[in-house]
C-alpha cells in the first residue's frame, strides 16, 4: 500500500513539472524550477526521483498504464 503523503507529494510534483514544461520547454526546466513551484525542498525531490528525467520516464509509464 502506498502513502497517501508520498502519493500526494508525487502528484504535487508531477503537476508543477508539468506545467513548468508547458511555459519554459523542458530543456530550461530545473529541479530547482521544480521544487520551488512545488512548494517542497529539492532534497524531497531527490527523494521521489533521480532527477526530471526520471520524472519523464515515470510521467509516460503512468499515461501508457
Amino acid at each position: 500500500m502506498t502513502d497517501f503523503r508520498m502519493k500526494k507529494t508525487d502528484d504535487v510534483i508531477t503537476k508543477s513539472f508539468v506545467d513548468l514544461v508547458i511555459e519554459n520547454g523542458f530543456d530550461n526546466v530545473t529541479v530547482t524550477d521544480i521544487a520551488l513551484k512545488s512548494m517542497i525542498s529539492r532534497k524531497t525531490f531527490y527523494l521521489h526521483y533521480e532527477d526530471k528525467f526520471a520524472l519523464t520516464d515515470a510521467i509516460l509509464q503512468d499515461i501508457l498504464t
